[in-house]
């Protein structure tokens, strides 16, 4: 009996469940109920499926792999020195790329439940020196004599067997821990009732968008008369082009529609619950797909959103290829030492205010330094090792210290009316929160970069093509509104900064008189960092575009070239604008905080505190002086001499708090 008649003459599988060699043998698929016939790879002709597939697979591939050499006692760090680095970070083989390998196992485990790879070694070390995946549907394992054998079907149909050594295999959700089960396979009614609701859809507007109906006539048509109006009605009345149109009937017929519409068939909520079920075996969110039509229970956050997709939904195919490269590719004597992980911080990144808030209680509480920040943020460290330095709270000490009996006498708590002789025999606060507030100057260096790069780009760009054919009356109108635009811009750049700022000093500063927060206080300190945010973006879009229109007028006046001479004024605040941002703000919001919460506190006076013995002149001059609470050390018209100096120092603001000038790193403290 021949194979067909065989097949033909036994008991026809149940669509449902087939036998895996019947599959193969008619190239992978079967019937389902709704007459479609599914395979792992004409799935993904249904858009769930391929959204659900590429979601996973390209999130897992753009997530680093490293290989990690294990330290003693404890810790790890990159082996980039071994055999297996360069293939799992960049390239497994001469023809992929990490990115594309990855992205293509996950999808063959996405769809088949298996992945395969060739492991190709070196000649004359037997270290891995390739990996080429392979077709799913190719391969079958079997056990012979207690041994696995992997049996591959090349292009040209002939067989090659290979052993568990040349084989990487990374199998998903098993019965028999040995192969995968096919989520398509176990998924065919599902995705088949998604592919038919999808032709069901195409065919529907192929007609018309109308179902179909019948033609009544009152007498009986010939032959030639019937062909010509079925000719017609496909002619003039069949396909969504032909839709709408009006309908002249002859000889009394009449036009009687039989379909049943979309909306009494549930079309639409069909195609909408097909594509939640295909979710719902991915373990894909709906919102990833861009369904939208119900919320997400993960919360309302981005990172809470990515925190859920990473457990639930990619952590399983993570831990599935770092275990299957430790057993598989590492030789069992340095599997203690080495191994294979993924870095998953990428995806954990919340928004731009959470980080730095994040990082700002790592670098209070000693985990994190400047370094650790910048390297997060893609920066380079600091110069000379400035950034390498670990901080902690004054008033805390090693567990140890305190078992060894080596804590620090504590001063005793203060009455209000004893606080100010306290303050001055302690004023470390005052240090304390400088050295705070100047540990964030190179993130606001980095953000004033960010926001004049932006402003010189799109300001010069503007003003080739403006002042090329049109006014410069026109520019000047643009110029304005561009500002008025930009100020939402620089208010998020800063608004992390300036909060993280806030939080570290309000905190200190709070200790320094014995303030406890509550509700109320958090809310004011609250709003007035906002206030605080508000004005430097006020200060700064004031300060860039009057700079700018007065360059544009000097230009003018000198029948210079606008664009050049707006080129130069960039080229300058490039060079000293930034820093000086970077050095103002951090004292200037510093001493902001801080005198927003002694007022708090209740305190009525203050004392300028000059810091470091090379403090300039005119800061040694200013140091000891008391002023009420409201204020201010120095008014516009005030001058201030200093020995040393040859002339009086006059400030352009009333100076309420610390910089009394550029480079300035006094403080404040409560009197």
């Amino acid at each position: 009996m021949s194979v067909l008649s065989k097949i033909l003459s036994e008991k026809r599988t149940h669509p449902a469940n087939p036998e895996n060699w019947l599959l193969k043998l008619f190239g992978g698929g079967v019937e389902t109920y709704t007459g479609e016939v599914v395979t792992e790879e004409n799935a993904m002709k249904c858009s769930a499926v391929f959204g659900c597939v590429r979601i996973i697979s390209e999130s897992v591939a753009s997530l680093p792999l490293f290989t990690y050499e294990r330290l003693e006692p404890r810790g790890k760090r990159r082996a980039t020195n071994h055999y297996l680095y360069p293939l799992l970070h960049r390239r497994p083989n001469p023809e992929m790329s990490a990115l594309n390998y990855i992205e293509a196992i996950i999808a063959h485990i996405c769809l088949w439940g298996n992945s395969y790879s060739e492991i190709v070694y070196r000649a004359n070390t037997g270290q891995v020196k390739e990996l080429w995946p392979l077709l799913p549907n190719k391969m079958r394992v079997e056990r012979k004599n207690k041994q696995l054998r992997y049996i591959y079907t090349l292009p040209d149909n002939t067989i090659k067997i290979m052993s568990s050594e040349q084989v990487l295999h990374i199998p998903g959700l098993a019965f028999n821990g040995l192969t995968g089960l096919s989520p398509i396979g176990y998924a065919r009614e599902a995705i088949g009732l998604a592919l038919g609701t999808e032709k069901f859809g195409a065919k529907f507007f192929g007609n018309g968008a109308r179902p179909g109906g019948v033609l009544e006539h009152p007498g009986e048509l010939t032959d030639p008369a019937w062909k010509r109006l079925s000719a017609f009605m496909q002619r003039e009345h069949s396909g969504i082009d032909q839709a709408h149109r009006l309908m002249i009937l002859e000889e009394g017929m009449k036009y009687h529609s039989i379909g049943i519409p979309p909306e009494d068939a549930q079309f639409l909520s069909t195609r909408e619950f097909q594509i939640a079920e295909i979710a719902r075996i991915f373990k894909v969110p709906l919102h990833l797909l861009q369904e939208h039509s119900k919320s997400t229970t993960w919360g309302s956050g981005i990172k809470e959103m990515n925190i859920g997709f990473l457990i639930h939904t990619l952590r399983p195919y993570l831990v599935r290829i770092e275990q299957a490269i430790s057993c598989q590719l590492i030789p069992e004597a340095e599997q203690e030492k080495f191994f294979a992980e993924f870095l998953v911080e990428a995806l954990l990144r919340g928004d731009t205010e959470s980080r730095y808030k994040a990082y700002a209680t790592g670098k209070q509480w000693g985990w994190l330094n400047t370094d650790d920040i910048r390297e997060l943020e893609n920066m380079n460290p600091l110069p000379d090792e400035q950034g390498q330095d670990y901080w902690m709270p004054m008033n805390m000490v090693p567990m140890r210290q305190l078992l060894e009996g080596g804590m620090p006498p504590q001063e005793p708590p203060v009455s209000q009316d004893s606080r100010s002789e306290t303050r001055n025999k302690n004023p470390s606060y005052a240090v304390l929160r400088g050295r705070t507030a100047n540990s964030y100057k190179s993130i606001f260096r980095d953000i004033a970069a960010r926001i004049i790069r932006r402003e010189q780009k799109v300001i010069i760009s503007e003003a080739k093509k403006q002042l090329r054919r049109r006014s410069l009356d026109t520019f000047l109108l643009w110029l304005e509104e561009f500002y008025r635009g930009h100020a939402e811009y620089v208010r998020l750049q800063i608004a992390p900064a300036i909060t993280a700022v806030s939080e570290a000093v309000s905190s200190l500063a709070a200790e320094e008189v014995g303030l406890e927060f509550d509700d109320t206080l958090i809310a004011r300190l609250q709003k007035f960092t906002q206030d605080y945010i508000g004005a430097y973006t006020y200060r700064h879009n004031k300060s860039s575009e009057g700079q700018l229109k007065k360059v544009i007028r000097e230009a003018v006046r000198d029948n210079r070239d606008i664009v050049e001479a707006l080129e130069e004024r960039f080229d300058h605040w490039e060079e000293q604008r930034i820093d000086q941002t970077a050095d103002n703000e951090t004292v200037q919001c510093a001493s902001a905080v801080a005198k927003f919460m002694f007022a708090a506190a209740g305190v009525t006076k203050l004392r300028w505190v000059a810091i470091g013995a090379d403090s300039c002149p005119y800061c040694r001059e200013m140091h000891g002086k008391i002023v009420s609470i409201q204020a201010n050390f120095l008014d516009t018209t005030d001058r201030l001499e200093a020995e040393g100096k040859d002339g009086p120092l006059s400030t352009y603001r009333p100076v309420g708090h610390p910089p009394l000038h550029r480079g300035c790193v006094c403080s404040i403290e409560p009197e």
